[in-house]
């Protein structure tokens, strides 16, 4: 190759420079295997410097397009600020790289991918203009937003709450409308989300991440290496944080994969930071798969809680447990927007001061004139008393009363329904004029009266209640209600049930309890109240009693037990082995077993208790990530472990579904 070898210097010198070479004539031109192998190597060289530095210095136009400014550059390509000359208009031009369409096939899938690109015209989407090809170089001619990355415009500590839904809603519009039109983003982040003028958000590269990975995936080994340690390594740090789960482990994907994108956005927006984080790109996807966000009202405690369980749901691991549309987020973001607003205008009654102020100087004023009865008249109708708030429900639920011969069962059977209309009870503290407290060792002192009982928990209303068996298979559960306030027992009512049907039990009991202290449930709330963690009646009774043998607030001296002693915790594991066996997916009983486990290690200090309580704590929230009680459980774990930050962020979550669940607080 001698007689080449000052060619090849040539050539060198012009990638060196930037200068355009006709890379298929040389090569054609080559005199041996050698020379080729090295005109292909710097025609590999010259690539890499394109797609990192984009067009040649002196490359000014691109057929109608006139090159006026670089205004931004990432894996894909290179993109410009352009006047297309024939329509006098600027646009942006993104130069495409190499390896995006390095073949004729990626050519013709790229091509097929634009095409379905232009024709997404919605107004939080930037618009594809065309499809363009000048010598070597391909490229995309699309509407220029002046504006800034949503990526630079989020505060240290996150937006206004107005602020983010103003751009969160079209965000969501903007994915539904694709995903109708059968295209899936893939890459949605904050850098490809611009924010024009006028604050209207638009969404860059829809669907053009699918067709770069396809083509790497296409293109061979060497090419590969060359676009990854040029291009991609830099790209792929700033996206792997929004990535899915599923998209994190090389699984197949669908629109769901945007929706769990988004989620990471809105959280970012929220709170300034990324619900998933490390060190390293590795670390990020492995805090993706495993890890359990913080809740963003851990971060901004004045964010609404739809606000967080509207995120909460765009984040779930498993994509059947997401939202299913974009639409549906959409619809639900829309409607928190608007009763935030509604929030804002609602006129608010005047102060009793000020109308009493008003009225006396009305009175003084009067004094000088004839029309008296008149003008009070007038007065009172623009200065209308306070409208009377609701009045707030401090309530307790104390252990039900067993009646007749001594009943162990039943003892533990009244304690564990106790628990369940508890818990069911505080699952509506979040939307109604309640607070459920829950009772201490101190609340039953065999001299205390109900008075007593209820000032000891800070209460207003008091439930108790008695149960007596009839005969084997049916009871009566007589229940009370005590307005503390008014120093009176305001209700009783009487449940007859079979014990065959715990599902029954439960629900008319609690039923009964909603009704007497006056609450209106929505459908969704009433939905709540009324599910359980099976459908099977054999685990539910043995839920039931291990929750009894394990509830920490009453000690029977009646029957000379407690349930602070080990020989009832070991009855409790029994149990709820037998509830699972009976049903693997009842996450309540896996939470339950798995706390019960952990009290069992910090007991004896046998390891094989941690590990257990780990395993099926970790199994109950795979199986219901809305369930408090096991983030609290996998919170015991973890803080028992010296894994403070994973156990900060389970007691967050435990505390966000069950903000008067006291354990998580403790």
């Amino acid at each position: 190759m001698g007689a080449d070898r000052n060619r090849i210097d040539e050539l060198a010198r012009a990638v060196a420079q930037r200068t355009k070479v006709a890379w298929d004539d040389e090569m054609r031109s080559a005199e041996d295997g050698t020379d080729q192998a090295i005109i292909a190597q710097l025609e590999t060289v010259e690539r890499i410097i394109e797609a990192h530095w984009g067009l040649p210095g002196n490359v000014k136009n691109l057929g109608d397009f006139e090159i006026i400014e670089e205004i931004g550059r990432g894996g894909m390509g290179v993109v410009y600020k352009a006047r297309q000359t024939s329509l006098d208009r600027y646009v942006a031009v993104k130069v495409l790289s190499w390896d995006f369409v390095s073949s004729e096939v990626s050519i013709a899938r790229f091509e097929r991918e634009a095409k379905a690109l232009a024709a997404l015209e919605h107004p939080n989407i930037v618009g594809v203009h065309s499809v363009d090809r000048v010598d070597d170089l391909h490229f995309i001619s699309m509407e220029l937003v002046e504006g800034d990355a949503l990526s630079s415009v989020i505060p240290e500590h996150g937006m206004k709450l107005e602020d983010m839904l103003d751009i969160a809603v079209p965000l969501a519009d903007a994915l539904s409308f694709a995903h109708e039109h059968g295209v899936v983003h893939r890459d949605f982040k904050p850098a490809n989300v611009m924010i024009d003028q006028t604050r209207r958000p638009k969404v860059l590269d829809f669907g053009l991440a699918r067709l770069r990975r396809e083509n790497r995936l296409s293109s061979d080994a060497r090419k590969v290496t060359a676009t990854f340690d040029t291009t991609e390594k830099s790209s792929l740090l700033g996206t792997v944080p929004y990535m899915s789960p599923e998209q994190a482990e090389g699984q197949e994907l669908d629109h769901r994969t945007d929706i769990f994108s988004l989620g990471v956005v809105l959280y970012e927006m929220a709170t300034g930071r990324r619900p998933f984080d490390g060190s390293s790109p590795a670390s990020v996807i492995s805090s993706i798969v495993n890890d359990c966000h913080p809740p963003v009202r851990t971060i901004r405690s004045e964010l609404p809680r739809d606000l967080e369980r509207i995120i909460f749901h765009c984040l779930r691991k498993n994509p059947e447990q997401r939202y299913q549309t974009a639409k549906g987020l959409r619809n639900e973001l829309e409607e928190l927007a608007k009763r935030i607003e509604l929030e804002q205008f609602k006129p608010k009654p005047p102060r009793r001061s000020a109308w009493w102020k008003a009225i006396a100087v009305a009175v003084a004023f009067l004094t000088l004139v004839v029309f008296l009865d008149e003008i009070i008249e007038k007065i009172s109708e623009m200065f209308p008393p306070p409208v009377e708030t609701e009045r707030a429900k401090y309530l307790a639920v104390l252990p039900f009363d067993v009646l007749g011969q001594a009943d162990e069962d039943m003892e533990t059977i009244s304690l564990g329904l106790n628990e369940v209309l508890t818990t069911k009870l505080n699952q509506l503290t979040a939307t109604q004029y309640l607070q459920v407290a829950t009772p201490s060792p101190t609340s039953f002192s065999p001299s205390a009266t109900t008075r007593d009982v209820g000032v000891s928990l800070g209460a207003n209303l008091l439930v108790t209640g008695t149960i007596l068996r009839l005969d084997m298979d049916n009871v009566r559960f007589t229940v009370n209600l005590f307005d503390l306030d008014e120093e009176i027992q305001s209700q009783t009512r009487t449940v007859d049930t079979d014990l065959k049907n715990p599902f029954t039990l439960q629900d008319r009991i609690v039923t009964a309890v909603v009704a007497m202290i006056e609450l209106e449930l929505d459908a969704r709330e009433r939905g709540n109240l009324l599910s359980h963690g099976t459908k099977s009646a054999a685990p539910e009774w043995a839920y039931l009693q291990a929750l009894g043998l394990l509830t920490s607030h009453l000690c029977s001296g009646a029957q000379g037990w407690c349930n602070d002693r080990i020989e009832n915790t070991d009855k409790a594991i029994s149990l709820l082995q037998q509830a699972i066996d009976e049903d693997s997916d009842h996450a309540e009983a896996l939470a339950l077993l798995g706390t019960t486990y952990w009290k069992r290690f910090e007991h004896d200090g046998d390891v094989q208790w941690a590990d257990r309580a780990r395993e099926v704590c970790e199994k109950a929230v795979q199986i219901d990530e809305d369930l408090s009680e096991g983030h609290l459980c996998l919170a015991d774990v973890h803080r028992g472990h010296g894994d403070f930050g994973e156990a900060k962020a389970h007691y967050g979550w435990a505390m966000s579904l069950e903000p008067t669940l006291e354990a998580a607080y403790r």
